[in-house]
Order: C-alpha cells, then sequence, then structure tokens
C-alpha cells in the first residue's frame, strides 16, 4: 500500500526503538503534551521532559478563581485550551485572602481538584498556584500553606501538574499599601520549609517559587541586581525547583537582565501580559516580542495573564459575557483583541516537543516485535508482518491527538510495507497507530 495524502519534511533517516517511560498515573490522550513529555524535572536551568530533553511549555494563567468561577467550572474553557488553542499549561490562581482560600479551604480545594483533573483529561498541565499576594510575606498564612500542600502533594502527587508555592512575595500588607520589604532569605526560608513539606508525599513534581518584589527577581525596586545576586548566592535546597518571574511589557524594562540570568538560574514565567499591570493600559506587541524571544531562546516555559471575560480589561482574551456558556474557541467569536495576540504567540511557531530519534513509546504490542517505523527523505516506511488475513487501518495523530491521516484495507496474511509521502507536516511529534484485527501498535515519533 502507498499513501501520498500527507506532507513533511524529513532530513535524516531513523529507526525507532521501544523504550519504557515514567508516565503519570492516570495516562492523558495520546499525543497530548502530558502524555507526550510525562513526568517533568529540572536539569541545570531547563526544565525537561520524560526524556530528559528540555521543553518549553506555552499557556495561560486564570484569573483569580474567586472572581471568575464560571470561567472553569465547567470544564469549556480548559478543553478549548487544548483542542483550539492548543495550549501546553493552565495555572490556576487561588488567591489566599482577598475572598479567597481562607474565606472556604474545602470549596477552594474542591475547585482546584476539579481543574487538575480537567486538564488531565485534556492532556495538558496544570500549575496549582498558591497566590500570595496580600500580604506579600508568604510567612502570613504559612500554617494554611502547609495545610494546603499537604493535601495537594498527596492528592495530585501522579498528576500532570507544577507546584506555585508563593506567587508574588512583595512588600505589599494585608489592604496592598505598603510594607516591609520581602527579601529573599525570607522567601528561601518559607519555602524550603514547603518543600520539604511537599516531599513528604511527592517526590517528583516541579516545584515554582516566586522571588522578590512581585516575582520580578526583585529587579523592578532593586534594578542592580541586588536581589538577584542574593537568589544565586543562597539557592533553594531541593534541585527540582524553579524560580519564577513575572513581566508586564508595556510597564517592566529589565528583559536584558532575565536573558543574561536564564543561563545560570532554571526559571519559569507564570504571569505575563503585553500590556502594563493595570486594566486600562494598552498592549505593547513589540515590547512582548523582545520577552517572547528571550522566553524561546532559554525554553523558558509561560503562562499569560488572563484567560477570563473580564470587563474592560485589556489583559482579559474573552469579550464580556463569554463565561460560562460562550464559545471559548479560537473560531468561536468571542476572543478579544488580547486573545488573538495570545493564540498567535503560543502557535508561533507551533510546539515541537523533543523525543530522542533513537527512541518512541511503544503500547499494546508487546507480542509484536515485527514491526519497524523508519523515515528516509520525505517518506514514512512501516514494515510489519500480518499472520493471517484481517481489516486494518492506519492513522496518523499530531501531539494534540488530532487525527491528520487514516487509511483502511484488507490486508492478505504475510509480510507489508506501508509508504507515507509527506511534504507539509509541521516539526514536532505524532503518533502512528497500527490496527490489524484485534490487535494495536502505536508509535511516537518525532518529525524535525
Amino acid at each position: 500500500m502507498r499513501f501520498d495524502r500527507l506532507a513533511g519534511k524529513f532530513s535524516i533517516a531513523v529507526i525507532l526503538l521501544f523504550v519504557s517511560s515514567f508516565v503519570y498515573g492516570n495516562t492523558s490522550p495520546v499525543g497530548s503534551p502530558a502524555e507526550v513529555n510525562g513526568v517533568l524535572h529540572v536539569h541545570g536551568t531547563n526544565l525537561c521532559n520524560q526524556y530528559g530533553m528540555p521543553i518549553q511549555l506555552r499557556g495561560v494563567s486564570t484569573h483569580g478563581l474567586q472572581w471568575f468561577p464560571t470561567c472553569y467550572t465547567n470544564g469549556k474553557s480548559i478543553n478549548a485550551l487544548a483542542q483550539s488553542w492548543h495550549g501546553d499549561v493552565l495555572r490556576a490562581v487561588m488567591y489566599i485572602e482577598e475572598q479567597g482560600y481562607l474565606t472556604n479551604p474545602a470549596s477552594f480545594r474542591k475547585m482546584i481538584d476539579n481543574i487538575v483533573d480537567t486538564c488531565k483529561a485534556a492532556g495538558i498541565y496544570c500549575i496549582i498556584d498558591w497566590h500570595v499576594h496580600w500580604p506579600g510575606n508568604p510567612m502570613a498564612d504559612i500554617d494554611s500553606a502547609v495545610s494546603f500542600w499537604t493535601y495537594m502533594s498527596n492528592k495530585h502527587k501522579a498528576d500532570p501538574v507544577l507546584y506555585e508555592i508563593c506567587n508574588e512575595p512583595s512588600n505589599a500588607d494585608a489592604n496592598g499599601n505598603a510594607g516591609t520589604y520581602t527579601n529573599w532569605s525570607t522567601i528561601k526560608t518559607y519555602a524550603d520549609s514547603i518543600i520539604h513539606v511537599i516531599r513528604r508525599n511527592d517526590t517528583n513534581t516541579v516545584v515554582l517559587v516566586g522571588t522578590p518584589s512581585w516575582s520580578t527577581l526583585g529587579l523592578s525596586t532593586n534594578s542592580n541586581g541586588s536581589d538577584m545576586h542574593d537568589i544565586e548566592n543562597n539557592k533553594l535546597i531541593d534541585k527540582n525547583a524553579m524560580y519564577v518571574f513575572h513581566f508586564y511589557a508595556n510597564h517592566h524594562y529589565f528583559s536584558d537582565s532575565i536573558n543574561a540570568v536564564a543561563s545560570r538560574l532554571p526559571l519559569f514565567c507564570t504571569e505575563w501580559a503585553a500590556s502594563s499591570y493595570t486594566t486600562d493600559s494598552q498592549n505593547d506587541s513589540a515590547a512582548a516580542q523582545v520577552w517572547i524571544n528571550i522566553m524561546a531562546k532559554h525554553k523558558i516555559g509561560w503562562c499569560y495573564f488572563d484567560f477570563s471575560d473580564g470587563a474592560n480589561d485589556i489583559m482579559s482574551m474573552f469579550k464580556s459575557g463569554t463565561c460560562p456558556s460562550g464559545s471559548y474557541a479560537v473560531d468561536g467569536g468571542n476572543l478579544t483583541s488580547t486573545g488573538k495576540l495570545v493564540n498567535y504567540w503560543m502557535n508561533n511557531p507551533p510546539d515541537s516537543f523533543p523525543v530522542p530519534v533513537t527512541q518512541c513509546l511503544a503500547r499494546n504490542d508487546k507480542n509484536n516485535s515485527n514491526v519497524a517505523l523508519s523515515m528516509k527523505g520525505k517518506e514514512i516506511s512501516l514494515v510489519y508482518a500480518n499472520p493471517s488475513r484481517a481489516f486494518g487501518t492506519i492513522s496518523l495523530y499530531s501531539a494534540l491527538g488530532v487525527k491528520v491521516f487514516e487509511s483502511r484495507a484488507i490486508l492478505g496474511a504475510g509480510m507489508h510495507t506501508v509508504k507515507i509521502n509527506a511534504r507539509s507536516l509541521r516539526s514536532g511529534v505524532y503518533v502512528l497507530r497500527l490496527v490489524i484485527g484485534e490487535t494495536a501498535v502505536t508509535r511516537n515519533f518525532v518529525l524535525p
């Protein structure tokens, strides 16, 4: 059989071998970001996937769950983020005070549980955000933090999550007014304690730690980099942790400093926007692109703020009134100009999660070693042995689970070679699935 419908760019020939992998307890959809990358870890300055290869996650941050619950509780927006927006990660913003967690801990824990479950089912990662805001000293609510992270690290240790344990340490008091500056020494004391609590239950999940002056590594207050140097000279005890920075492109101008320190510290940008931090500002796309380029260069993961339908808010990605019953899809007519920008930035360039070209995952085919997948030039070759006449289906899926090719035929007994000629597929991870009778063989492979 020969198929010429697909297109792709292949520059090397490679045989894909079988390997075992460390995956989450409840499997995400085949080809999805969480399934392809598996359990994440920090190596050097990079966030790495299950193969030990650096990756960049791109996605969105919710607004406060207490203010926009209908945007996230029915699962529609999260499914759209995964399937229509092609996002990799959702950050679930759970304020502690300001009408947040402390008003009803059980209710907010349940909300986070539901969001994590929805993300897992959609195949994307979820950042659980303990949203330190007012007051800006994370030690102010440390007892509640211990209780919360004890629960979360036990409940979600086998799920595709990251733990953000203090959003934006700052000098803000409980009313948002200026108070005592929260320095790195205080943050580190808090972080080392909370990470110790987490590691009692969960030894694998990556932890994200906020930094001084609203998580700017102190640069929005001390532009001389003194806080940043404090961090470098007094790092977190846990090596599977990353340092958080935030920026608003129309207000913060320390991208050069981030570009420099990214080669020395593992960073994750859990919150950013092209505007200033006020709702009535304007997007500065040119300034944002500078930041985007830096994050792409260093494979720094990011979440754009905010994935909500806030009225008269330049940062909101959906038009007012979209939640809860409107369409969240890219082509649903409800994206704001900001939403359209974010979708563009999230997909240009498209995801290309690295999988070693000498490896793939094999599922449901322990007794089917007579199957080989190879690539040469612009051609995919699948060679397999069929023991008896049977109906067969060959399907090809993108990393987001979208079927891009399928062919069906009656196959006779003997050896078969299937060739798929490709010319226009984007680089990235794909999944080829062969079903003959009741036997299924799946191969994940990467198109360079």
